[in-house]
């Protein structure tokens, strides 16, 4: 089995023992509300982490990513709870990109990425 597979059943059993599995539209819409709120708090820290900001203001860059870690385990979580409320198996789903991605970007021979 997959370790996504793995994370997604988790969830999965995490939200309906509480439940709070997404069930019905205005549940899974608030689900993607927060999703949404997560990415921009990763924005943030993107942000903090690759700008001076830090010599000015709190927090730095270390503490930001830190922050990161933190923030895009919420992105995933809100990820896996969206996807199991529409029934989507998220390894099937990522197996289909990296196959799509490298079948229309095949590696340049001498490519070097910046």
């Amino acid at each position: 089995m997959d370790k996504l597979s793995e994370f997604q059943k988790e969830v999965e059993q995490l939200l309906k023992e509480r439940n709070w599995f997404p069930h019905d539209n205005l549940t899974r819409y608030y689900t993607l509300s927060q999703l949404m709120e997560e990415v921009g708090e990763v924005a943030r820290c993107v942000t903090l982490i690759e700008s001076n900001r830090d010599k000015v203001s709190k927090p730095s860059k270390g503490e930001a990513l830190e922050n990161l870690k933190l923030e895009l385990g919420d992105v995933l979580w809100n990820v896996l709870k969206l996807a199991s409320a529409y029934n989507i198996k998220l390894d099937e789903s990522i197996r289909n990109t990296i196959n799509k991605v490298k079948e229309k970007y095949p590696p340049k021979e001498g490519f070097k990425q910046h």
